[in-house]
């Protein structure tokens, strides 16, 4: 079998076994429990650890989330920009299940017929935490993701670490992932694949500046734990502008970072600013 239908079988089959096994966190009476109060559950309670919600919520705990951002340009490019992002957030008591999803398209054509610019990249994550305390938590994760203009034709990471919550406060949360993985990557030119354990880190910070505004820092550092040039890091600065309880604006700003590009000759450092739709629920 080539190995490229092989490694997506097997991508298909690890997400659909994460997936369930965050589905499954639920047990099969929860439908018929009554709801708590909406005052038992706070109005961002996916971004706090299980264990500063007192008292606890019995049910299983939704939360899904959805951005969008088109582009339309005519003139010396002529064409569509899409970007989209999808999460799924499962609770049931302390176990917790993150699912992300993000897809970004481009489709330009130059006038006078001077070529096209044609883009895409994937990416897809999947994370399970028991909190075991107020701020320390195990996780384990699985990361894909897929990118055209980088050359990446997959990269695949299993990971498992601890999970930090070193602030805890109503209006503000702070988060840190420190673990150990594995990561291969398979290019769309002539290089070999990269094979190698991994050190993961990520931190966010969540600061309701405002019932109407909250202010968010994620970010992620990927190194090889055998190269130490070879490593790579993502910040993301986003202001969450409410307009609705379940529609809101968001402003956004992302730098990609990776000291080791494929080819070597390409840019270290990509930046992009959007602003874009949320739906949430």
């Amino acid at each position: 079998m080539p190995h490229g239908l092989a490694l997506n079988r097997r991508f298909h089959t690890v997400v659909r076994s994460l997936v369930l096994v965050g589905l499954l966190v639920a047990s099969p009476g929860s439908a018929q429990q009554a709801p708590p109060a909406a005052s038992d559950v706070p109005p961002t309670w996916w971004l706090r650890n299980a264990r500063t919600i007192e008292p606890l919520p019995a049910r299983l705990l939704v939360h899904v989330q959805g951005q969008y951002g088109f582009t339309r340009q005519t003139g010396n490019l002529d064409g569509t920009q899409h970007q989209g992002m999808v999460s799924l957030v499962l609770r049931k008591g302390v176990v917790t299940s993150e699912t992300d999803a993000q897809i970004q398209k481009q489709d330009m054509e130059v006038a006078g017929g001077r070529g096209s610019i044609d883009h895409e990249a994937l990416g897809f994550s999947q994370a399970l935490r028991y909190d075991v305390t107020p701020w320390l938590g195990p996780q384990v994760g699985f990361l894909y993701g897929r990118d055209d203009t980088r050359f990446i034709d997959s990269r695949t990471a299993f990971y498992a670490g601890l999970s930090l919550n070193p602030i805890t406060k109503p209006t503000l949360q702070s988060r840190l992932l420190i673990a150990l993985g594995t990561q291969r990557e398979v290019f769309t030119v002539s290089e070999p694949s990269h094979d190698g354990t991994h050190g993961f880190a990520s931190t966010e910070v969540h600061w309701t500046a405002h019932p109407k505004i909250r202010l968010s820092q994620p970010g992620s550092v990927i190194w090889n734990a055998d190269e130490a040039d070879d490593h790579r890091w993502e910040l993301t600065l986003s202001a969450d502008l409410a307009v609705t309880r379940f529609f809101g604006v968001v402003l956004q700003h992302h730098v990609h970072f990776d000291n080791e590009p494929v080819p070597r000759a390409a840019e270290k450092r990509d930046a992009r600013q959007s602003i874009m739709l949320r739906l949430s629920y």
